[in-house]
Parts: C-alpha cells; sequence; structure tokens
C-alpha cells in the first residue's frame, strides 16, 4: 500500500511530477495526453489501483493497442532534479540497486515442480545468478492450481489437501482438507472448487472453510463465464451446482461417461468428451439440459477452448491429430495434424501450444487461422525446451542468455510465420 507520500510519476518519458495525496496527475508529452489517478483501497492493508488515460492531444480520441512501461518513484524536494528519461533508463537496466519504488511492469513466473514445492522466478531482475525469488513448500507434490487476487490455490492428491499461498509474499497461508485424491481446482463465485474422489468441495476463498458436496467421484469441473454455475462431472451425468451458494441445482443424466469439461462463452453451453466413445455432449447452461451429440476421434485427453470462447482443440494423442470443434456450429471444422502423440493445449491471446508426448519441440497453432481453410496445411512454428522438466530451480542456472535466445527464437518463428500467413492469405 501506498499512502500519503509524495510521488513522481514516470510513464511514457511524461516528466510530470505530483503528490500523492492528488486525486490525478496529467502531463502533455509529444502529442500525447497522459492522466494518472490513483484508486484508494477499499479496506485498510488493501490493494491500492492505478489508472492510466493515454489520449491523443489534436482529437482527445484514447490510443489502442499500447503498453506503456509505468514505475512510481518517491519525489524528493530536496534531491536534484533527474532528467525523466535518464530515470527510465536506469529503470529498465534491470539493476538491483536502481529500481523504482513501484514497478507496474513487474510480473512472476511460477512452476510446479516434481519436488513438493512451487518456484516463483522474478524474470526482470535477479541476484548471485540466480532469478528465484521464493519458493512455496508443499506436503506433497501438486496436481493442478488456481488463483484469484490475492491468494494461489494448489491441489495435492496425495495427501487430500488444498494448499493456499499468499501472492504478495509467497507464505503457506494454509492446507485445507478436502475429499481424497483432489486433482482439479477451479475459481468460482467466492469459491475454490475442488474435485475429487468423494465429489466437490468448496473452499471459501476468505474464511477457507470447506462445504463438502458427497456427489461420487468426480473427474473434471467447468466455470461458467459468469462464474455463476458450476459443472461437475461423474458416473454418467453431469451435476450442476450454484456458485453463489454452494448449492446442487440438478443433474443431466447422459448416456456416457465425459471425463473432461469445458465451458463456451460463445455457446452459453457446456460441452463434456467422453475420449472412449468419441462423443462431445452440449448441455445447455441456461435450460440445463442436453442440446446436442458431437462424435469426434476417440482417445482425445483434452478439450479446452480458445480464448475467443468459440473454437476448441481437442489433442489426440493416439491418432497424432488436434482437432478444432465449432461452437458456433456444434461441428468438428478442423483436423489438424501433428505427430509425436499431442496430448495438452494451452493458450494465449494469438497461439496455442501443444504438448506432444514424445518430443520436447512444442508446436504452435495461429488462432486466427483456426478453422479456415488456410490453416488446414499451415502449422504455425514450433519451439524447442532447454533440458528442463518441471525443475524451474534448474532453469535458473541456466542463465539468462540461452532462455533469451529461446524466447527470441520463438517471437522471431511466430512472427515468420504470421507474416506469411498474412502474405498468402
Amino acid at each position: 500500500m501506498i499512502a500519503r507520500a509524495g510521488l513522481a510519476l514516470l510513464a511514457l518519458c511524461a516528466a510530470a511530477a505530483g503528490r500523492a495525496d492528488d486525486a490525478s496527475q496529467r502531463s502533455v508529452d509529444r502529442g500525447i495526453v497522459t492522466e494518472f489517478r490513483t484508486i484508494a483501497p477499499t479496506s485498510p492493508g488493501g490493494a491500492m489501483g492505478f489508472r492510466f488515460d493515454i489520449q491523443d492531444t489534436a482529437s482527445h480520441t484514447p490510443l489502442s493497442g499500447l503498453r506503456p512501461a509505468a514505475w512510481l518513484s518517491l519525489h524528493d524536494d530536496k534531491a536534484p532534479a533527474v532528467d525523466c528519461e535518464k530515470k527510465v533508463a536506469r529503470f529498465l537496466s534491470a539493476d538491483l540497486f536502481q529500481r523504482a519504488d513501484v514497478d507496474l511492469n513487474s510480473y512472476y513466473v511460477l512452476s510446479m515442480d516434481d519436488a513438493p514445492s512451487i518456484s516463483v522466478v522474478d524474470p526482470l531482475f535477479g541476484f548471485g545468478g540466480s532469478k528465484l525469488l521464493a519458493m512455496v513448500p508443499l506436503e506433497s507434490p501438486g496436481a493442478d492450481w488456481a488463483q484469484n487476487a490475492d491468494r494461489l490455490f494448489v491441489t495435492m492428491p496425495k495427501v487430500g489437501k488444498l494448499a493456499v499461498a499468499d501472492t504478495h509474499d509467497w507464505k503457506l497461508v494454509a492446507n485445507v482438507r478436502t475429499g481424497p485424491t483432489p486433482t482439479r481446482v477451479l475459481m468460482g463465485g467466492a469459491y475454490a472448487w475442488v474435485a475429487d474422489a468423494h465429489g466437490l468441495t468448496a473452499v471459501d476463498v476468505k474464511t477457507l472453510t470447506a462445504t463438502s458436496l458427497p456427489l461420487g467421484a468426480v473427474a473434471d469441473i467447468a466455470v461458467s463465464d459468469e462464474s455463476d454455475l458450476v459443472f461437475a462431472t461423474g458416473a454418467r451425468h453431469i451435476t450442476v451446482v450454484n456458485a453463489r451458494d454452494a448449492r446442487v441445482l440438478g443433474r443431466v443424466t447422459l448416456d456416457g461417461t465425459p471425463t473432461r469439461l469445458d465451458y463456451s462463452r460463445v455457446a452459453k453451453a457446456l460441452y463434456a468428451l467422453d475420449a472412449q466413445a468419441g462423443r462431445v455432449y452440449v448441455v445447455d447452461g441456461g435450460t440445463r439440459t442436453l442440446r446436442s451429440t458431437i462424435d469426434v476421434r476417440a482417445g482425445a485427453t483434452q478439450l479446452r477452448f480458445a480464448p475467443d470462447g468459440r473454437h476448441a482443440l481437442l489433442p489426440n494423442p493416439d491418432e497424432n491429430v488436434v482437432q478444432v470443434l465449432d461452437a458456433a456450429s456444434d461441428r468438428i471444422v478442423q483436423n489438424i495434424a501433428i505427430d509425436e502423440g499431442p496430448e495438452r493445449v494451452s493458450f494465449t491471446d494469438l497461439l496455442a501450444y501443444v504438448r506432444r508426448r514424445h518430443s520436447e519441440i512444442v508446436p504452435m497453432i495461429a488462432l486466427t487461422q483456426i478453422g479456415s481453410d488456410f490453416s488446414r496445411w499451415c502449422l504455425v512454428a514450433s519451439i524447442a525446451g532447454i533440458g528442463m522438466k518441471t525443475q524451474l530451480r534448474e532453469l535458473i542456472t541456466v542463465g539468462f542468455k540461452p532462455v533469451a535466445l529461446m524466447i527470441g527464437e520463438t517471437l522471431f518463428l511466430a512472427g515468420l510465420v504470421l507474416l506469411l500467413m498474412r502474405v498468402l492469405a
């Protein structure tokens, strides 16, 4: 929390200074207006918010697509004036002794280790050759995790507990008892929802009290786009739960046994994958009834929707294919051939990353091209690992240059192929 201290705002090299007790600050530089204001915490000790509005001076039109960098530095009336651009250059140098008082550009990388721990790395700063910021000890290795604004929740199947860590100081807060063998965890409403061998465990994110819903063994869970409904899959049915009060609303009976779930905000429906039968069940989120059934290739290991909420990817290691499901038409619109056993996908805003069983090379698929005729023969690019499994401490010892090289090559390949896509399309 920042309280009643003099602050100098450094944003887009705008050399404007002000006081923390000012409601807002405004600067004009090179035809750009930058307005800055603070958002006071809602309770003592709470987080303070910062808002930047950037406009063109001529048209007063907000500038979009920018990725501005911003810092806050204590303002000292007695200290000699320092050129804004020089001060920003010092902040960008990643010097441990030249850091801003508040860095609004910082982020952390977390790794769920093979050992019972979570490694927290600061990619921008390090000391003594290491960028390891903290390590959260666990009672046993984690299986899945979810995060809200203040806490990280990690399931630990071997001990039947949910570890809770504070994301401000990365200290372990509590280990909450769940049902046996907890696996998936998702945030929904005021709870962290845990799938376990007895059903669902709803953990209040504030009090950390746990409520058990004995539904039978739950293989997977999903949360609606408004976080008001939780869906749990068990033996030949989908259970629908009110995410606000942990109350069971109903059950949808199916003729199969789905093991993977995901929710489409475009279709307002739950998609449940029965991998063994090669079938996807579509359950309407409003009426909580079966809407349709989609035939897919048997053996898919995952069903995950891209950030657009329309296209879902189904990696299938047995068939060496990633199928693309379009929620607008409820049918498979594309089969992308990927060898070496594709088994898991994850997303950024523009790309899908495909992990494979038998290769450390990670193919990437451009999300702007999935479902189009052009992308039927174009797989975007690949990146190679650097000899690391899940122990991020081993990555830290490699050093900055190999990691920077890997990131640079990845960005170059992605940019090159996206450029080719644009030209050829």
